[in-house]
């Protein structure tokens, strides 16, 4: 990564975390209306880039727009106000699929049916990546102390990027090259950051222990480790993606980190998983 690029990327962070942790903070109202334009901004463009790799990979054009993922997250904050106790996203994703199914009656009429598996696969990946994991932070505004529980959920996905990187600079010169999704990447850096997010997590805990459930410290502990290990996974996915098309980013709206998708992979991995974390640890308090 040359210096520029190091540059755009510490100034985007700097900027861009600043503004979305205040967005939480000081407008928490109706369940984080503004943070939620955020999640759906990042959802639609995220969706975009899946639909426009997925074309150029396969070399066939879908025949349903990108913005069709947002359905998921308007859903998830829609049931914040009427269902919060009824899971009507999963509802929407069956329907969803049935009609993305039947379309190829028709569609497939086209090619004679010859691509309407490939088609079929296509979509519903990108329905599900980004679209089905990006409601799951809108459902953290349904906990109590939500504000905390999202710069939390932040803070361990950012430890987890930035000490992956310093502990590969310092220590992975020799064990680079082992994942061959991301051979930049080194072991060294992947042990670090989680090390250190559990180190963070248990810090963060101690310091704002009221804003937070009633957590033991091997909680911290356990939730920081998994959520930087869906982080890690997340970024590795990506990679993934990138090579299967072979391009080098997933766009180009993101100055220093690339595309959306780019920016978010990580954080979509995350999510359900301090989710379901948080809520188990909820329900049994």
């Amino acid at each position: 990564m040359n210096k520029k690029k190091i540059f755009q990327r510490i100034a985007v962070t700097l900027i861009g975390v600043p503004l979305v942790l205040l967005s939480i903070f000081y407008f928490p109202h109706y369940h984080h209306a503004l943070f939620f334009l955020v999640v759906m901004f990042f959802t639609l463009s995220g969706a975009r880039e899946m639909k426009f790799l997925l074309e150029q990979k396969m070399g066939l054009t879908l025949p349903v727009p990108f913005w069709i993922s947002g359905i998921f997250p308007i859903t998830a904050y829609l049931s914040l106000f009427f269902m919060p106790t009824f899971s009507v996203i999963w509802t929407v994703l069956v329907l969803l699929i049935l009609f993305i199914l039947s379309l190829e009656i028709f569609q497939g009429l086209r090619d004679n049916f010859t691509n309407s598996l490939t088609r079929s696969v296509m979509i519903l990946f990108m329905l599900v990546y980004p679209g089905l994991f990006t409601p799951y932070v809108v459902y953290f505004a349904q906990f109590e102390h939500a504000s905390h529980l999202y710069m939390f959920f932040f803070l361990l996905v950012f430890s987890t990027d930035v000490f992956a990187y310093v502990f590969g600079m310092m220590f992975g010169k020799t064990s680079r090259g082992i994942v061959k999704a991301s051979p930049n990447k080194s072991i060294a850096g992947f042990i670090g950051g989680i090390c250190m997010t559990m180190l963070i997590a248990l810090s963060y805990a101690s310091l704002f222990r009221t804003s937070l459930p009633p957590f033991q410290w091997w909680h911290m502990i356990l939730l920081g480790g998994l959520v930087s290990l869906a982080s890690i996974v997340g970024d590795l996915f990506e990679s993934v993606l990138k090579r299967s098309v072979q391009v080098k980013d997933s766009g180009h709206l993101m100055p220093g980190r690339g595309g959306i998708l780019d920016t978010i992979d990580s954080i979509v991995f995350a999510a359900p998983v301090y989710y379901y974390l948080v809520y188990i640890w909820y329900m049994v308090r």
